[in-house]
């Protein structure tokens, strides 16, 4: 399972200030059905989220990497804290659209800025500290 999930046609889906624990795949997926890109104006976004991968992902999100156009334009990213629940993923290999992180945001300066990811090991306790946080 993923974290936000946008497809067949979704929009306009804004995911902020949220701890996604244990997603087995990706913290969001933005592909889906007939409809793989969004259209100008109607964009998904995922900031300022913490998400815990279950998984052994290469990409910590997925969205349609094609350049970007009136008809596919890319999530509003930034300031996501992703982390491994497994400690034999270096977190140094993972990002977006095939890129590490750091490749990512050298090359696309601006659309996720701010992330970072951080391995494991994180404990259900630590988990939970950080939903209190949100909450309280």
């Amino acid at each position: 399972a993923n974290g936000l999930k946008s497809d067949y046609g979704g929009h306009d889906n804004w995911h902020r200030h949220n701890l996604y624990a244990y997603v087995a795949q990706s913290c969001f997926n933005i592909i889906g059905g007939a409809q793989i890109t969004q259209i100008k104006g109607h964009r998904d976004a995922f900031h300022n989220n913490t998400c815990v991968i279950q998984g052994t992902p290469t990409n910590y999100g997925i969205f349609s990497c094609n350049n970007e156009s009136a008809s596919n334009e890319w999530p509003m990213l930034g300031n996501n804290t992703v982390l491994m629940a497994d400690d034999s993923i270096d977190p140094s290999t993972v990002g977006l659209c095939g890129l590490t992180q750091s490749e990512f945001q050298s090359k696309h300066a601006g659309i996720d800025d701010g992330t970072v990811i951080q391995g494991a090991p994180v404990d259900n306790d630590a988990i939970i500290h950080m939903a209190k946080l949100l909450l309280f």
